[in-house]
């Protein structure tokens, strides 16, 4: 019976294990494409500028617009770097997540000062505030099924056998400590003189 159970215990963590790993999966997928967006119009911005908004600036202007859309391709390169192993790269994760959140934070502050911008700026702000959160929560989930799995694992899951026919088990040599070792015993004899005399 201890022998079915844990046969049935062990096929249950294959299962969950195999679950665990198509989401994991699906995750990494789909922060594949979402990095895509901060990538691509990030490095569009870099070689074109703003005209994608169509607006136009001016050199100072161009230039900054410049250095953020590098800021925003290399964003989307950090979270691509977080893919081979996305359920321990929660902490990297969770801080690109948080630079675009702030970003969007941003974003929203704009529109409340000047106006509703383009559908372009207006697509990118849910990707800001509602996506990557989310998908910051699903890294989070499948990164503590993970943890959960190895500490389940660190565990002994060995069952006793308490059949009659299993041979008692030998009981573990006991360790010496310092206070365990005996006393030395003196020598039998007459303990010898100074030079030699009895």
């Amino acid at each position: 019976m201890a022998d079915e159970n844990f046969d049935m215990q062990i096929e249950e963590d294959r299962k969950v294990l195999a679950a665990l790993e198509r989401d994991r999966r699906r995750l990494q997928n789909a922060v594949a494409l979402a990095a895509l967006v901060p990538a691509v119009a990030g490095f569009y911005g870099v070689l074109f500028g703003p005209q994608i908004t169509g607006e136009h600036l001016g050199i100072s202007g161009d230039s900054h617009y410049r250095f953020l859309s590098g800021l925003n391709f290399g964003i989307g390169l950090l979270f691509w770097s977080t893919i081979p192993g996305i359920e321990v790269r929660g902490p990297r994760f969770r801080l690109l997540a948080l630079l675009v959140f702030i970003g969007g934070l941003s974003r929203t502050l704009g529109m409340l000062l000047t106006g509703v911008p383009s559908l372009y700026m207006v697509g990118a702000l849910v990707f800001e505030l509602l996506i990557l959160p989310l998908l910051c929560l699903w890294q989070w989930r499948v990164a503590r099924g993970y943890l959960v799995q190895e500490k389940k694992a660190a565990t002994p899951r060995k069952t006793p056998d308490f059949s009659p026919s299993a041979p008692p088990r030998p009981a573990a040599p006991k360790s010496v400590l310092p206070e365990d070792v005996p006393e030395p015993i003196p020598s039998a004899g007459p303990a010898p003189t100074p030079s030699g005399r009895s």
